[in-house]
């Protein structure tokens, strides 16, 4: 006849030392009533060896055995005389409380220090609702979406929303630069790293009429534009529950005080010489930057169809000004000139895109140069500031000028007003290609 197999024993780990068990053994004996009745008892043997030696301490009940054996393994695995000194019904709350932590995979003496913080910050009757609190407002996010999966969401977002070119652009620019340089979740980038990213940028720009470069760190401008760029990923992020609405991480970071610096113009020899160097692709942008003072972004959205010869005007529509208002620019009579023969009827006047266009800008400044001239330099938005200059020299009214340039009377009124004469701006209006120099001023042609 086949042996009945004794039950397994139970078996209770340490929960500082996975390695440090004590074992429980069923153990079944025939007993006798008082009456003569025989009855079958089981009992709980644990086995103790915390003397060194193996004992077995009997236990008609199975919890306090339980109890019993978890102090015997804490005893065996800290050698924590403490363990000495357990009641059994302290290792009974201690066996407890290590079921309870167990799913969460922390430590119970872990979950006591923080649930102790957690006290010490809210009380304790606040504790529960906090953290109810903050599963409601994060029950949603993604943590794990990396920087780069955000951005690209992001640029995919305002392809869809049909935001204009050179904005996507910018932001493929900056905020590219950025994703490029943090391989992470986006929820584990903190302030102090968008701090180092955007310490850490420089600019390059031509020096020796384009045979060098240097790098410099950027302006107080571009640091800001970088910083605008990263805050715009976040708030995306934000908005698509990527990242919790009370995300502020960056709220921190301050702008840099944008200094800029002195406004330079061109003078009328250096904008001769820049227009004789221009080719046909680039000299629209020269002479409308110089001579109706559009920004290089407007005249890289401008279509051929907003340049009205006829009327004599530039339309810069509200979608593609920088202020988002739409105003109209005069086109003086040497600006006339100059488009007649090189305008179309339709198409973008710039039509070799962003990445492009500041090249062209440098390499005509670059081939200003020769074996016994020094090539010129481009002056930072300089066709702009000298249109600005020169215009309102001419027309002694600042009101005006900021109309068709499309800024604030204070901001031509402080930086414009006296940077050259009456007689320079003459001059610079009646700049005209070779061959029409009988061309008359505009003043000329008012009078």
């Amino acid at each position: 006849m086949k042996q009945k197999s004794k039950p397994k024993p139970i078996v209770i780990q340490s929960p500082d030392n996975g390695n440090i068990t004590v074992k429980i053994y069923r153990v079944q004996a025939n007993s006798s009533l008082k009456d003569g009745t025989k009855v079958r008892r089981i009992h709980f043997q644990v086995a103790d060896y915390s003397s060194g030696k193996r004992k077995l301490r009997t236990f008609a009940d199975e919890q306090e055995a339980r109890a019993a054996a978890a102090k015997i393994a804490t005893q065996l695995a800290r050698g924590d005389v403490a363990a000495h000194v357990m009641t059994n019904r302290d290792a009974t709350d201690y066996l407890h409380s290590v079921e309870l932590v167990k799913p969460t995979g922390i430590a119970l003496p872990i979950a006591a220090r923080h649930f102790a913080e957690a006290v010490k910050i809210l009380g304790g009757d606040l504790v529960i609702e906090a953290a109810k609190y903050y599963q409601k407002r994060h029950a949603k996010i993604a943590v794990n979406k990396s920087v780069t999966e955000v951005y690209d969401m992001l640029i995919a977002d305002a392809h869809a929303r049909k935001l204009s070119d050179r904005y996507i652009q910018d932001l493929e620019h900056r905020a590219g630069k950025f994703a490029d340089a943090f391989q992470c979740p986006i929820a584990a980038v903190s302030a102090d790293d968008v701090r180092g990213f955007l310490a850490g940028l420089r600019t390059t720009r031509n020096e020796d009429g384009g045979k060098g470069t240097t790098s410099h760190a950027l302006s107080g401008r571009s640091h800001n534009n970088y910083l605008g760029a990263i805050n715009r990923l976040f708030e995306f992020a934000k908005a698509r529950r990527l990242l919790p609405f009370d995300h502020d991480d960056l709220s921190g970071i301050e702008p840099v005080k944008d200094k800029g610096g002195e406004i330079e113009i061109y003078s009328t020899g250096e904008i001769d010489r820049l227009l004789q160097a221009a080719d046909d692709d680039i000299l629209p942008v020269f002479v409308i930057g110089a001579f109706a003072g559009l920004r290089s972004a407007e005249i890289e959205r401008l279509d051929w169809s907003e340049v009205n010869l006829a009327e004599r005007f530039i339309e810069v529509k509200a979608g593609k000004a920088k202020t988002a208002s739409r105003r109209v620019v005069p086109i003086t009579d040497n600006l006339a000139t100059w488009l007649t023969p090189i305008a179309q009827k339709s198409g973008l006047v710039w039509e070799l895109g962003h990445a492009y266009f500041h090249q062209r800008l440098r390499e005509v400044a670059a081939a200003t140069g020769s074996a016994t001239v020094e090539a010129m330099k481009l002056k930072d938005n300089g066709l702009r500031h000298s249109f600005i200059s020169y215009r309102v020299a001419q027309t002694q009214n600042v009101n005006q000028v900021a109309l068709e340039a499309g800024n604030s009377p204070t901001m031509i009124f402080q930086h414009y007003r006296e940077l050259v004469t009456r007689k320079q701006a003459d001059v610079w209006f009646s700049i005209v290609p070779s061959g029409d120099e009988e061309m008359p001023t505009l003043q000329q042609a008012e009078g």
